[in-house]
Formats: C-alpha cells, structure tokens, sequence
C-alpha cells in the first residue's frame, strides 16, 4: 500500500504529522508526506530539493503560484513540502489569510498527486485544516482518471469545530457553486468543511467514539450536520492515539524528585520539595486554555505550588504572564519561547501536575507524554484525550483505571474543580504515588495506533 500521508502541521511537537508516518513504515505500508512549508518549519537532515511540478490555485481572480521542495525525515520517508506566498500565514479555518491558505495546500496537493509519478492508493488527510483535499480530489479534480482511482480517508479530532467559513469564499476560492446548497456543505448559512469532509471523503477517522454514538443514540432526530452520517455510518472509524515510547524514557514518582529539584533550582523557584511543581505548556491565547488559568491563578498560588508557563503568544497574554512572575515572585515562572520537543520533556519530567484545559479538539499528544514520565494531567476531555484519560472520581481511594483528572466544559468553574482534586491527591502522597503508576501504564503505544490505522486504511 503506497500512502501520501497530508499534514497541515509538521514542525509541531505534538502533532501525529512528525512520528505516525515512520511507524506506518513498520506495518508494511510505503509512506511519503505532504505539508507546507513555513517559517521555522523542521526541514530533515539534508537539503531541500525544489522539483519539477508545476502548481497554482486561484484567489479572489489571481493566480497563486505553487513551488514543491523534497527532504527527507527519519532517512527514510520522502517528505515534500508546498511552497507559497500565502502559506506562510500557516493554515487556519478561523481568519482570511489561514482559510486561503488552506485552499492553496489542497489545490497544492492535488496537483501533486496528478503529476507525480508515485502511484499512491491512498491519501490520509491529519486534521480539520487538510478537510478541503478530499472536497477539491472530488470536485475540482473529480474529472482526473489519477486522483479518481485513489481513496482518500480524513482524520478528524472530534466534531465541535465545524470549520465554518463565509459564503462569499465559494467565488473568492473558485470553488463549485453547488457546494453552497444543503446538500452539500452549506451549514446554517455558511460553508462547513467539516461537512464537506463528510461528503467527499471515502472514510472518516475520529480518536474516541462521540460520534458513533451521537448517531446510536439520535438516530432518525433531527440533530443538525451530524444527521448527513447517519447514511454515512460505513465510514466512521476509531483511531487510539499513542506516543512513541522509544524516544521517551519512561519515570516512575521516584524519579521525579531529583529532576524536580533541578529544575526548581535552575528556574529560580521556591525550593520547598513539598511544593507541586504545574506547567502549563502551549500557545498564549484565546483557545488554549491560558485564560482559564488567568480564572483560577490567585486559588493556585493559594496552594503553595510552584508555577511554570511555557509558550508564545500574543501581548495580551504574554503581558499578562509576565505579571504574574512579579506578582508571585519565585513561584511563577515564565519560558516566553517556541515549544521545543527536549524542553516539553525537561518540563514534564520535573513536573508533577500538567495543566491543559484546551478549547480545541486536536489529535494532541502532550497530555500522553505528560502521563508517560509520572506527570498527572489536568484536561479537558475532547479529542484524542476523551479515549485514554479516566478521571478520579474518589480522592482517597483509587479506581483501578484512574489516571487523570477531567473535565468537559470549557469554564472556569469545572477547571477550578478538576484542579483543586489533583493538588488534594497530590498531598496524599500514598495516593498520588499511585496515580503516577497507573498513569505510566495506562499510555498507549504509538505503534498500535499505526497498526489501528493502517488496518482501516486497508480496508478501503
């Protein structure tokens, strides 16, 4: 099976985009990957190649010219890279510059795989923000004998985003006037492409089953978007999203107070061992969760716990941050800087308690490696999180599957709950010592999470 695996974002350390492929490699499949090519963006070990296709797509009456670069990740998988103007706004569904990006990697992917020679049998698309490759393969490109023969299947995180755009993107994309109708994509008055993933894709791939049981339990209910599967059933399939345990050690809670010490040491903290040491890691800004923190900080600093913020973001949040650094003097501590995958590690290593009250449904993995190295997370079930985390229900004594502590509303008040349970836990050091162990082994490996999808993939 010859795969082209399209991701919207590789240099990510969360993303599956950057270690699914290598381990698909380990089921028998041939993989090559597709992304864009941006700023900051992780180019492999040799030097990017610029090859002979030619590709564009049409905005608001222009002409938007396509370049493609070849590399390759892990020595083994070709990896291209989609080249623009436009894609250096990065994809995104919720602004202009991200939306016409979007268009511009579909068109890009298309015409990559009419002219390339690789006769790829399947298109595995990552994500919402890849949602308009399967619309374009059948409908722009829905003449092309290539692109017809070849099955496309769209992973997709959950199903609250339904990836909204205005109307007017129809003519401002070149997009087909039909697409507009109910029938189609229009959603409420917009153009959804989570529905157009719905339509056009040959399989649809989620990390827990909300939907399938949506469809169970609401059959024959007029329950909105999510009726146009009730037709579509067939193509619904689970995906249990795992890390990679090779390139992770694994630690114990005896691990941790050494590396835990170190870290308060060289940050600056307070150096009270008793004190839980949170992080928070990702972007400062109105969807990761950093304004629900804001909510609940004086109730956290409150607890006597040491604090670490970890990530860019915008003035207003990093601002924000940079305040309570002096305002909590030695027990905040502030890392305004890019993730990278050895200092998420560092961090999570030393950590005992992770915050990630995320808004956005994504195939996220931190809070997986967060478990893996004893670190107990403190998230909002969505997404790849709702399949493998368990939350504590009984603060003294533990269920055998407990391993983190959840919450499903995006509000100050079930955070601030969820929070305060995990620093209860965590001064019952009996207790949290467990949590810890159960933590550890209840990850799930990255390759049955290849094995899972190639298995769907091969069904096609």
């Amino acid at each position: 099976m010859q795969i082209l695996y399209v991701g919207s974002d590789f240099c990510s350390t969360k993303t599956l985009t950057s270690v699914l492929p290598k381990h698909l490699l380990d089921t028998g499949a041939k993989v090559d990957i597709i992304v864009p090519h941006f700023y900051g963006i992780d180019e492999g070990d040799s030097p990017l190649a610029q090859r002979l296709i030619s590709a564009s797509a049409q905005l608001d009456g222009r002409k938007e010219k396509i370049r493609v670069y070849e590399g390759r990740q892990n020595t083994h998988i070709r990896t291209f890279y989609l080249d623009s103007d436009i894609l250096s706004k990065r994809l995104c569904l919720a602004e202009d510059g991200g939306i016409l990006a979007c268009a511009v990697f579909a068109h890009g992917v298309c015409q990559f795989i009419e002219q390339v020679s690789t006769p790829y049998d399947i298109v595995f698309c990552d994500g919402l923000r890849t949602a308009l490759v399967p619309v374009l393969m059948r409908t722009v490109y829905g003449s092309s004998p290539k692109l017809a023969s070849i099955k496309v299947a769209q992973g997709l995180p959950g199903i609250a985003n339904k990836g909204t755009i205005d109307m007017r993107y129809v003519q401002r994309l070149h997009l087909p006037s039909d697409l507009a109708t109910s029938e189609k994509m229009e959603f409420y008055g917009k153009l959804s492409i989570l529905k157009g993933a719905y339509i056009f894709a040959d399989a649809l791939v989620f990390p827990n089953r909300d939907v399938e049981e949506l469809i169970q339990n609401n059959r024959g209910k007029d329950i909105g978007m999510e009726g146009v599967l009730f037709s579509k059933a067939d193509k619904l399939h689970n995906l249990t999203v795992g890390i990679d345990k090779n390139t992770l050690r694994t630690l114990g809670s005896s691990d941790k107070p050494a590396l835990k010490a170190a870290f308060v040491k060289d940050h600056h903290l307070n150096g009270d061992a008793k004190r839980a040491l949170v992080a928070f890691i990702g972007q400062l800004n109105d969807k990761s969760g950093i304004d629900l923190v804001n909510d609940i900080l004086d109730d956290l600093m409150d607890r006597q716990i040491n604090l670490v913020i970890y990530g860019e973001g915008n003035d207003k949040y990093t601002n924000a941050v940079e305040s309570w650094t002096q305002e909590f003097k030695g027990s905040v501590c502030y890392i305004n800087k890019r993730p990278k995958s050895e200092d998420i590690r560092a961090i999570l290593e030393a950590a005992d308690i992770l915050l990630f009250p995320s808004a956005i449904e994504t195939f996220d993995t931190l809070a997986l490696q967060a478990q893996h190295v004893a670190c107990i997370p403190v998230v909002r079930t969505q997404g790849a999180t709702k399949t493998t985390l368990h939350n504590v229900k009984d603060l003294n004594a533990l269920a055998d599957t407990d391993n983190a502590f959840t919450f499903s509303s995006y509000d100050s008040d079930a955070f601030f709950n969820a929070s305060m349970d995990a620093l209860d836990v965590y001064v019952q050091k009996d207790v949290f010592k467990q949590l810890q162990s159960q933590a550890v082994d209840a990850v799930p490996s990255l390759k049955n999470t290849a094995q899972q999808l190639f298995d769907i993939l091969n069904q096609l």
